[in-house]
């Protein structure tokens, strides 16, 4: 059940990031789901590291400032009492954090 949630949420991201132009790369595995913003496919820790640490620190801040909380390692995870209803939550509250950086211009060097 996990990965099939983990699936719709690494989905999810993928669609978020690509409609609004932004050069976003999403990992994970299983219940676990990651975001990196950068134009380079992640394929090491390495290139990981590479991608904007900043940004995905703004979004987790401006996510947890409308009550989702993101461990700080900054990997985000499901369980099995997640619903499909979560991630929909998820998604709504990073797609609202997303449009207000991009408002500011936090993504103008990552437009696709």
């Amino acid at each position: 059940y996990t990965n099939g949630i983990g699936d719709l949420i690494r989905d999810g991201l993928r669609r978020l990031y690509r409609e609004r132009g932004i050069a976003a790369q999403v990992t994970g595995i299983g219940s676990i789901f990651h975001v990196h913003f950068t134009r380079e496919p992640v394929t090491d820790a390495r290139t990981a590291c590479d991608a904007d640490q900043g940004l995905i620190t703004e979004l987790h801040r401006r996510a947890l400032d409308r009550g989702l909380y993101f461990y700080q390692g900054r990997l985000g995870w499901l369980s099995a009492v997640h619903s499909g209803d979560d991630i929909g939550y998820t998604l709504d509250i990073i797609g609202a954090a997303v449009d207000e950086m991009l408002e500011k211009g936090a993504f103008d060097a990552l437009r696709l």
